[in-house]
């Protein structure tokens, strides 16, 4: 049973899904993040983290926990990955959309019928309909995240998506499916909690999930992006914490910007090079006008 959620202006209790008291009409944040600091969620997250430090501890290796969360406190930064032909619109000052309101929209068009299905399903599941507001992104040490789902890593601010930020142990859709496996019912009960929190508890999911890595490695900080983030072959063999951004996201939220590969070979595999060329330009002019950071990787 989830706990009430109080309203900070009129101290009226409203169910944890609402967004607007009842009483007053005051904001009450955002859904996913409010979903997710119930007890219910908090209580498992917090031991789980606990018992991780404890193993730590009995293993001498606390140095290793502690150095891996402050390079997650200092670098950890939510990146979403987009084509170009995206992000020169988020440039010219269009709002990145969650799929849903995108199609909705006409910003988008529709992806295949089983896809849709699914994301339809996962989404509602977690969240019931404040699913189809969620952008998706992932938690990365070196602002290069899931080139599977472009080669332009788009690093944000923190301070504009943290309050409205959630955080899963992996891939949705693979949770999903683990949690049915293991006996959830969508519609009968909440989740499985432990694997699930707000932006506050990344390094508690973060630990929990990674700590025989973080333990194994020493403490290469060398190594620590490739710890956090794996990108497989496929989007199937990513390996990542994802993150949920509640509504959208646009130009004023990007911090820097890495594009993963080099002039050369995008335009080596654009069908028109020319056209291409032109666009990278453009792109380039307006990455000047807004001042945003970025870096071509060799």
């Amino acid at each position: 049973m989830l706990e009430k959620i109080v309203c900070p202006a009129c101290n009226s209790e409203n169910e944890r899904n609402r967004t607007i008291c009842a009483t007053c009409t005051g904001s009450l944040g955002f859904p996913n993040v409010n979903l997710l600091k119930d007890p219910y969620f908090q209580v498992p997250l917090d031991s789980l983290f606990q018992e991780s430090l404890n193993k730590a501890i009995g293993l001498n290796k606390k140095d290793l926990i502690e150095g891996f969360c402050s390079a997650l406190d200092a670098a950890g930064k939510a990146v979403v990955n987009m084509d170009l032909a995206l992000l020169t619109k988020i440039l010219s000052g269009e709002d990145y959309l969650p799929y849903h309101l995108a199609v909705e929209a006409g910003k988008r068009p529709k992806t295949t019928v089983l896809n849709e299905m699914k994301r339809s399903t996962v989404e509602a599941a977690f969240y019931a309909s404040d699913g189809m507001k969620i952008v998706y992104a992932s938690l990365s040490l070196d602002g290069i995240g899931l080139i599977n789902y472009g080669s332009i890593s788009i690093s944000l601010k923190t301070n504009t998506i943290a309050t409205r930020t959630s955080v899963f142990s992996e891939n949705s859709y693979f949770l999903y499916d683990r949690f049915l496996d293991a006996g959830w019912r969508p519609g009968n009960s909440l989740c499985p909690s432990g694997e699930l929190g707000t932006w506050e508890e990344r390094n508690k999911i973060v630990i929990n999930k990674l700590f025989d890595e973080i333990i194994r490695n020493n403490g290469e900080v060398s190594n620590f992006p490739s710890i956090l983030l794996k990108n497989g072959d496929g989007r199937s063999e990513d390996d990542f914490l994802e993150l949920h951004i509640y509504n959208l996201i646009n130009q004023h939220h990007i911090e820097d910007i890495t594009f993963t590969k080099n002039k050369r070979t995008i335009l080596s595999e654009a069908d028109d090079a020319d056209y291409m060329e032109t666009q990278l330009l453009v792109l380039e002019e307006k990455l000047s006008s807004t001042g945003i950071d970025y870096k071509w990787l060799n």
